[in-house]
């Protein structure tokens, strides 16, 4: 078994003894890392509904601001209203919108994985660089989506220092602090379909793992520093396993890369981001072969006929034969099995379905580059 260098961070290495003392040992416990809930993003939200939302999520972290600071929370909670105008708080730092440079091709997960790709899918590093560029792209083109990122670096403001340490102190990219934007643009009480709750999206399962704190009273899961040092530790749980930071992101949200990651191990093979990527190319592979060859199974009764089954299913008898492998004068028999092909319209369905899964976990390593990026230059405007 061997590991691949993968360190696109740049993350200085810490020994042994202090990744122990600043990181909780995978051997510890199994952690599940099947975490599809994240926000969907809105794009393009009415202004009004957009308005109202802000208004909520900094009506709730105030609360929180309060409770952390005895209810010293005037200059805090001034900083993060998004709604208040510059002119009103002067304290306010302004938030600006910049240009992302777009370098290579651009395609959405959704081009990428499409039902009608000619050929088999292959994925490599040039097509995570184009996923990472459609979300730069649609920073560039999409006002709304500029608004909630601006959005959530206001409310995140009073935390983000301390959660920057947090990341550090577990020897990951301190950058990953900012996880919670992708996640949930920073929304306490974000809840994906999944259940995931949050800032950093814990499932309940996940959250006791990592001693997060839930009873009719109080979700920690909504706690801006105490989910942020939980997001911290599952990530360096979630390297310590790989030794790679863009499988530890895809495990923070889906189980592809735990099922790479088992076969790795089980057959003594290098573990790397470009083999996580062919094993979501031979899944989509999979999936679609198996979506293609769905059909209905008619079983001959008596009386049955080949042309009498084509026309029931309104299909053309060469069709029908075709499909069977059989020719028009092949005798059927009372009880056999005749399958009947479905309409590719379903079979096109049954794939997207399928592909769920498959489509966050080959997305959200690029999305969250991608918003690292942008959030970086955003700082340095």
């Amino acid at each position: 078994m061997g590991f691949e260098s993968a360190n696109p961070y740049h993350v200085e290495k810490k020994s042994l003894q202090e990744q122990n003392k600043s990181s909780r040992p995978s051997q510890e416990k199994e952690v599940s890392m099947d975490r599809r809930g994240f926000l969907k993003l809105g794009l393009g939200a009415l202004a009004a509904f957009a308005l109202a939302k802000e208004l909520k999520i900094a009506e709730k972290l105030s609360d929180v601001l309060e409770k952390e600071n005895g209810g010293a929370t005037a200059d805090k909670t001034e900083r993060i209203i998004e709604t208040e105008s510059l002119e009103e708080n002067p304290r306010k730092k302004e938030i600006k919108e910049v240009r992302m440079e777009i370098n290579g091709e651009v395609a959405s997960v959704r081009e990428i994985l499409s039902y009608s790709t000619p050929g088999k899918f292959e994925f490599t590093q040039e097509t995570h660089e184009k996923i990472k560029n459609y979300w730069k792209d649609q920073y560039n083109k999409d006002a709304g989506l500029r608004k909630r990122i601006g959005g959530a670096l206001e409310r995140m403001d009073p935390w983000e220092e301390e959660l920057k340490k947090i990341f550090r102190e577990k020897g990951l990219p301190e950058k990953f602090a900012y996880l919670a934007i992708p996640e949930s643009f920073f929304d306490p009480d974000a809840v994906s379909e999944a259940n995931a709750v949050g800032p950093y999206q814990f499932t309940g399962g996940t959250a006791l793992l990592y001693k997060l704190k839930m009873d009719g009273k109080t979700d920690e899961r909504k706690d801006p520093i105490k989910s942020g040092r939980a997001a911290a530790e599952c990530l360096r749980d979630n390297y310590n396993r790989c030794r790679d930071f863009r499988i530890s992101l895809s495990g923070y949200n889906g189980k592809y890369a735990w099922d790479y990651l088992k076969n790795a191990y089980a057959n003594g093979n290098d573990i790397a981001f470009k083999y996580l990527l062919k094993h979501q190319a031979n899944s989509a592979n999979f999936l679609r072969e198996k979506a293609k060859n769905i059909c209905k199974i008619h079983k001959v009764k008596k009386g049955d006929g080949l042309l009498k089954i084509a026309r029931d299913y309104n299909l053309p008898i060469k069709e029908l034969c075709a499909f069977n492998g059989i020719t028009e004068k092949s005798v059927i028999r009372k009880g056999q099995k005749i399958k009947i092909p479905i309409p590719e319209k379903l079979k096109k369905e049954k794939y997207e379905d399928d592909i769920i899964s498959l489509r966050e976990s080959l997305e959200y390593p690029a999305k969250c580059e991608a918003f690292f990026e942008i959030i970086e230059k955003i700082k340095s405007a």
